[in-house]
Order: structure tokens, then C-alpha cells, then sequence
């Protein structure tokens, strides 16, 4: 005998909890915005890039997944924390300690200060390229999507130098805005529950997970690289990964502590590497 099962979104309760909070807590929109930002199917182009690991490859600088292992923990020891990281976490708190309707012209200057200061980081050709090339692909993206606001969407139009890192801050900043007025019928009610993005803690909370999911994605984007051109195997790659989680925590601290002063970055290896690979002879990866 067929039995069905009516249930009224409207006044069901589980462990305290309305339908509409269990299937969509107020956290998704931040959450779907990061995990959409990490996903390898973005239309950025960041897998053709290698960031001289290829050249790394080539020259049997790394040879083995100890090797790999050892020199990603560098650079989330030495180099994201005090660079990448900081600057990601000062663009996007620039953008989001205010509502999107107060966004103004002074907002984007600061972001594009920081973003300036980050591309000077750049150490090479062929690593300029690669945060101008996704950063760029990223500003096509959020203007074809039209989820910017309208001072920081003309501004956008006329800049040429939207690096990577910037792309992630104003995705990270408004599209979960865009997600929630969106929101189907059954979860209308949630709309207030989202918190106020001007609320400080809100914002910090939503800076913490920006920058795991941004380290996240760096990471296992120089693993995927290893898979294609080391070659290292599927598994072997999943268990640097695994090796190296540990060291996501206090790299994201140290971000979120550093000073001004304190920034900066110097890998000398990574530079040297990416130059010699953009006159590679045979590569997989661009230049």
C-alpha cells in the first residue's frame, strides 16, 4: 500500500529547528559562495598555470612527494600567510564591513591599492601573467552574473590589472548576496536570518573560511599539477594533501594577525623557477 507523507513547511519543527533552517541555515550563502569559488570547474583557466612547479619537475628539483610536500609546506609557511593572505582578507573586509548599497568609489580605491601592492609581489613574468589572466577571467565572470554593485561594477569595466586575489574578494563579498535574493519560497523565512554583513563578527567569521577555502584551492591546485606533469599518482597526491592540512590553521592565523609591516614575500626558488620556465623548451603548462 502506497502511504505519503504531507509535511507543512510552514510549522514542522526538528530539535527546534524550522524545515526552511535545517535545508538552508543561515551560513549557505557564504558557504555555496566558497565552495563555488574553489571549485576546479570555475571558468578561470588557473589549471594551465604551474607556477614554476614544472620547471621544478624538469630540473629534478622535485622528484618525489616528500619533495612536494616539503615545498608547498614552505610556501604556506613562509609565503601566503604574510602575502596572499592578508591582502585577500583586507580586500574582502574592505568590501564587506559595509552593506552592498554603501559600497562607494573609496571602497574600490583601497581594493585597488591592495590589489596593486600584490601584483608589485609578483615575482616573475609568468606568475604576473597567471594573477592577471584568473583575475581577469574572475571580473568577466561577476560582470556577465551582474552581482556587483553598480559603482564597483563601472569601475571594474575600465581595469585591465584585476588580479586574482582581488577576484576572490569581490566574489566572496557579493555573491552570497546575489545567492539569498534568490532564495526559493520554502526558505523566504531565512532571508532575515542571514547576518548583517556589516556586523563585525559576522565579517571575521566569513574572512576565516574565505581564506581556507582560498589556501584550500592552492594547495590542492599545485597537487593537481604534480599529478599531471611530476607524474605523481592519484593516491599519492591525496596523502600530501592530507599531510599538509595540518598546516592550514596557523598559516591562516598568522594571516589574520600580520601586520602591515609585517607583510611581504620572498621564495626565491618559486621566482627562479617560474622564469626558467617561461624559455622551458617542452612544457605542459603555460608561459
Amino acid at each position: 500500500m502506497d502511504t505519503a507523507l504531507t509535511v507543512d513547511n510552514s510549522t514542522t519543527a526538528v530539535a527546534g529547528n524550522s524545515v526552511a533552517e535545517l535545508l538552508w541555515p543561515a551560513t549557505s550563502p557564504q558557504l555555496l559562495s566558497l565552495l563555488w569559488l574553489s571549485s576546479p570547474t570555475l571558468p578561470t583557466g588557473a589549471f594551465a598555470f604551474s607556477q614554476g612547479l614544472e620547471y621544478c619537475f624538469s630540473a629534478g628539483i622535485i622528484t618525489t612527494a616528500a619533495d612536494l610536500q616539503a615545498y608547498l609546506a614552505d610556501e604556506l609557511n613562509l609565503v601566503w600567510p604574510y602575502w596572499d593572505l592578508p591582502l585577500l582578507k583586507r580586500m574582502y573586509e574592505t568590501l564587506a564591513m559595509v552593506p552592498a548599497t554603501q559600497v562607494s568609489a573609496t571602497h574600490w580605491q583601497e581594493c585597488q591599492r591592495l590589489n596593486e601592492l600584490l601584483l608589485s609581489g609578483r615575482e616573475s613574468k609568468e606568475l604576473l601573467q597567471e594573477e592577471l589572466s584568473v583575475g581577469n577571467a574572475l571580473k568577466r565572470l561577476l560582470l556577465h552574473l551582474k552581482v556587483l554593485p553598480e559603482v564597483i561594477s563601472n569601475e571594474l569595466q575600465a581595469y585591465s590589472s584585476c588580479g586574482a586575489v582581488l577576484g576572490w574578494a569581490l566574489f566572496a563579498a557579493f555573491m552570497p548576496q546575489q545567492i539569498v535574493s534568490s532564495l526559493p519560497p520554502l526558505v523566504e523565512v531565512q532571508r532575515a536570518a542571514v547576518p548583517p554583513r556589516a556586523a563585525q563578527e559576522s565579517v571575521a567569521g566569513n574572512s576565516v573560511a574565505l581564506l581556507q577555502s582560498y589556501t584550500f584551492a592552492l594547495v590542492q591546485g599545485a597537487i593537481c599539477t604534480a599529478c599531471k606533469a611530476m607524474p605523481l599518482g592519484q593516491n599519492a597526491g591525496q596523502e600530501v594533501l592530507l599531510h599538509l592540512l595540518p598546516l592550514l590553521p596557523p598559516a591562516i592565523t598568522t594571516a589574520l594577525h600580520v601586520t602591515d609591516e609585517d607583510m611581504g614575500c620572498a621564495l626565491p626558488l618559486t621566482a627562479i623557477a617560474s622564469a626558467c620556465h617561461e624559455t622551458q623548451y617542452a612544457r605542459i603548462f603555460r608561459s
